[in-house]
């Protein structure tokens, strides 16, 4: 019989007035590189106690728990993390048919590089693909995992929120890695949200800033299919 979710602490999300900049919000976390014994990773850590660690989705980094990071950081020693192949995390080896094994595998790098045996794993997107690939891989290596987000990559948004352009998230994203400009990196992070106005200037300056890197964006070409096969029909 189906049980309903407790929580431990309460959630209260807070409203955008209360948001500040991303610096603002990451004062008193550290951000550095891990190296492991096959990559290094790029990290974002703040709090004390049990281990959670957060991926994001296809495209993402660090930055995108800059406003949900210090809300964790209460109750938690929280890891953001760039996942292989994205922002400022190892680019290689680049092999499609084993992506989400690769990806499994580079979290149980960074965890033991880290110095644990375990911890909780939360998942965004590809992010939560990824948590699915360590749960049937690794299973030892995580106290508990939170998927949220992942399902068909051509989802359209046409059904809830008229948009005055077109494209899934697929093309969008396609698009933004071909030509990493204001206005592309903000059709691609507007398509996320109910609410245009939820994404602000320094969030798409920061995502256009990490995709416009010469080798972020070399590796994004391979991930969204530019320079290999479609990521959504490759096995």
């Amino acid at each position: 019989m189906a049980e309903h979710l407790k929580l431990r602490h309460p959630v209260t999300e807070r409203p955008i007035s209360e948001w500040s900049t991303v610096a603002v919000e990451l004062l008193g976390s550290q951000t550095r590189i891990v190296r492991g014994e096959r990559w290094h990773h790029r990290i974002v850590e703040m709090g004390e106690g049990e281990p959670l660690f957060l991926y994001h989705g296809v495209g993402g980094h660090v930055e995108t728990y800059a406003r949900t990071l210090p809300q964790l950081a209460k109750h938690f020693r929280v890891f953001a993390v760039d996942a292989l192949y994205h922002g400022y995390s190892s680019k290689e080896p680049w092999d499609p048919a084993h992506r989400w094994e690769l990806q499994a595998a580079a979290y149980v790098d960074v965890l033991h590089a880290l110095g644990y045996d375990k911890a909780i794993y939360e998942g965004e997107s590809m992010g939560a693909a990824i948590g699915l690939e360590i749960g049937m891989r690794y299973p030892e290596t995580v106290t508990k995992l939170v998927l949220n987000g992942f399902g068909v990559y051509a989802a359209q948004r046409s059904d809830w929120k008229k948009q005055p352009y077109k494209g899934d998230l697929y093309e969008l994203s396609r698009a933004a890695v071909l030509d990493p400009s204001y206005e592309n990196v903000a059709k691609r992070l507007w398509w996320l949200v109910h609410n245009d106005d939820d994404i602000d200037d320094e969030m798409i300056e920061i995502r256009r800033k990490v995709w416009a890197d010469p080798e972020v964006n070399k590796s994004l070409r391979r991930v969204c299919g530019i320079d290999s096969p479609d990521p959504r029909t490759s096995s």
